[in-house]
């Protein structure tokens, strides 16, 4: 099955028509990656996609008040009543060899009074009847809706998995679902009715009353248990609001600045250090002006100077040596007129020391007003040219030391300035400690309900005792018609070869998704040699680990990131033994792991959990790095932008980045 499209017209917060290309490129890019902000949608979209394929069996709508109900407050709010709300999905899936494209449209209306819903389904582009007339019962050929949990799942879920007792019940719904065993345990059940009212049949009145006090007994016990089961399901979900709400209340308790005052005196005391160290740069800003600095302001005359003071040495040199040339010319000539050089050579000779003369008259023609004396004119350019930068170069980094421990001293005081009034975040700490007391009531009434619960299932199992003794007893007492004894007969051995093959279809699946969770599980671990062994008990579905020694691994020593993996790895094992090509939807799946534990499954699990991935994620999950870890394996981007003037969010392309 590969997700195409996905369609939300007026859906929760999605205002007017809102669509996604599912579409993966490849094998190797299948991921769909959504980003939102928390209250964008994202939560929303994978409902969307659950509702639209299961309606009032999607295992989203669980403790939501009814089907009717949710679909009435999934409306936007803003919509005209007449729109209504609809959902749209295409897909592709092969049945039978071959593979067809499908549009899945659910749209309803609401009035006053009722909930009008339609379901439209087309099959390669042409409305197919049947099919959309039968949906709910046919969408299990495409995906089941008890398999859904194991393919759509958010973090909270993955949460919750991490507690050993959601463990246990998870593996045993996911394997009953996979294997089929409800369809056995259905079959022993309706066996024993058979059975109970063949024995019936034949039972005397004084018997039969027995036997009808006992099923009535049984019958108002059922009734308390179901009523119990209920009371247990209202306070779970009222848990889950409260638990929302202490969340929402330690977010406000922490914008209104309630840790920033209990860290004042930390405050205070950071920003007397950074004005103490702005002190200490200025007055080494101070000494560094004392010094040779102020003269970068007249550099350019230093250099006017130091190039003067070149010249002026150069002339006095050139003076000199004219001297010297002179009477080396004048000696040459009386050597030429006392040899009796021929006049050419000798009009040479003159017209050579006249060009000689004229070159060297140019660098006497210097003022000389500064007669600098060598050492002055390597002081001026040693200042030039390495005093001047370095002390420039101090100065700069005294100024940007200082710059930046204003810039902290402002920032600091800020951070005092808001601290909020002492009256305004103790209102906000009663709001919280309310939350928090409501919390722990609503958990201590779980606690008493759920010890309630198991009273009324033990008093249900003993009058289901009871009432078996006396069909027993009845039966060993009636025993006359042959016809009802032998169907007793070949229903007790049904019972038990289904019994039998009950227990050898669950061991036999359990070897093989031992091996799958441990395979998931090291995949995702950091501490790949902690866990080399797996094992669930066939009966209880008790999950152990166990060390490279054999050793059982407590719960205890797996760290609260360590025990989340271990609900991912859960989730991907029963999906690989499922043996299902269908698309994995995943909503906030980073929750609380640390930097290790998320990069583990950015790279080990996202790109292997299907051959389609859909991520919804915030940016603080899904960041810039584990964004690019992704990038080779991401087919598209959206991104979830809520806007507070239309109270919508629209669907656009690209991540936060």
């Amino acid at each position: 099955m590969i997700l195409d499209e996905i369609v939300l017209h007026n859906f929760g917060v999605f205002r007017g028509r809102q669509r996604a290309s599912l579409t993966p490129v490849s094998d190797q890019r299948p991921i769909i990656l959504f980003g939102g902000l928390n209250g964008a949608g994202k939560t929303t979209l994978l409902e969307g996609l659950l509702v639209c394929l299961f309606g009032r069996h999607a295992p989203c709508l669980r403790g939501n008040g009814g089907y009717e109900n949710y679909l009435r407050r999934s409306i936007h709010r803003l919509a005209p009543p007449s729109e209504g709300a609809r959902l749209e999905i295409r897909f592709r899936s092969t049945i039978e060899g071959l593979q067809k494209a499908y549009c899945v449209t659910r749209s309803w209306k609401t009035t006053p009074s009722r909930v009008s819903e339609s379901v439209d389904v087309l099959v390669d582009g042409s409305h197919d009847v049947s099919l959309s007339e039968t949906w709910a019962e046919r969408v299990d050929q495409f995906m089941p809706p008890q398999l859904a949990p194991l393919f759509f799942f958010d973090g909270e879920q993955i949460e919750s998995l991490a507690d050993k007792g959601k463990t246990k019940e998870m593996l045993a719904t996911a394997l009953h679902a996979l294997l089929g065993i409800d369809l056995v345990d259905k079959l022993q059940s309706d066996l024993v009715v058979l059975e109970q009212r063949k024995s019936k049949e034949r039972a005397s009145e004084a018997d039969q009353g027995a036997i009808d006090a006992a099923d009535a007994n049984s019958r108002e016990l059922r009734a308390l248990l179901n009523s119990q089961q209920a009371e247990v399901a209202t306070l779970r979900t009222l848990i889950t609001r409260a638990e929302r709400t202490m969340a929402d209340r330690d977010k406000e308790f922490e914008s209104a600045g309630g840790k920033l005052a209990s860290q004042r005196q930390e405050l205070e005391r950071d920003s007397a250090d950074a004005s103490a160290r702005h002190t200490s740069v200025a007055l080494q800003l101070v000494d560094l002006s004392s010094g040779a600095l102020p003269l970068e302001l007249v550099r350019d005359r230093l250099s006017q100077i130091s190039a003067q003071a070149d010249r002026e040495a150069i002339a006095h040199q050139s003076q000199e040596l004219r001297e010297v040339i002179r009477e080396r010319d004048e000696r040459l000539r009386r050597r030429l007129t006392e040899k009796g050089a021929y006049d050419a050579i000798s009009t040479l000779f003159e017209d050579f020391c006249q060009g000689e003369n004229r070159v060297m008259e140019a660098t006497l023609d210097v003022d000389q007003f500064l007669s600098l004396d060598a050492s002055a004119r390597g002081n001026v350019s040693v200042l030039l040219h390495h005093d001047l930068d370095e002390q420039l170069f101090r100065s700069q980094d005294l100024i940007a030391q200082a710059d930046a421990l204003q810039t902290r001293r402002d920032d600091l005081e800020a951070s005092m300035a808001a601290t909020p009034d002492s009256e305004a975040v103790s209102a906000i700490a009663r709001e919280r400690q309310i939350a928090q007391e409501t919390l722990s009531e609503l958990r201590r009434r779980l606690t008493t309900e759920q010890e309630n619960l198991a009273r009324q299932e033990r008093a249900l199992s003993q009058a289901i005792d009871q009432a078996k003794k006396l069909y027993e007893q009845q039966q060993s007492v009636q025993n006359q018609n042959e016809d009802i004894n032998r169907f007793e007969t070949h229903s007790t051995r049904a019972r038990e070869v289904l019994g039998r093959f009950r227990q050898k279809v669950v061991a036999s699946h359990l070897e093989r998704l031992e091996s799958l969770i441990l395979d998931s599980f090291q995949q995702l671990l950091r501490k790949e040699s902690l866990v080399s062994s797996v094992t669930i008990q066939p009966n209880s579905y008790d999950l152990s680990l166990h060390g490279q020694s054999g050793e059982e691994i407590p719960a205890e020593r797996l760290s609260a990131g360590e025990r989340q993996l271990l609900a991912v790895a859960l989730l991907w094992a029963l999906a690989r033994a499922s043996g299902r090509p269908l698309p994995v939807a995943i909503d906030t799946p980073l929750g609380r792991l640390d930097g290790i534990h998320r990069k583990h499954l950015v790279d080990r699990y996202f790109p292997y959990a299907s051959h389609q991935v859909l991520i919804f994620s915030t940016d603080e999950e899904i960041d810039d790095e584990l964004h690019g870890a992704l990038g080779r394996r991401i087919a598209q981007t959206y991104r979830l932008e809520y806007d507070d003037e239309t109270c919508s969010t629209r669907i656009e392309k690209g991540y936060f980045n």
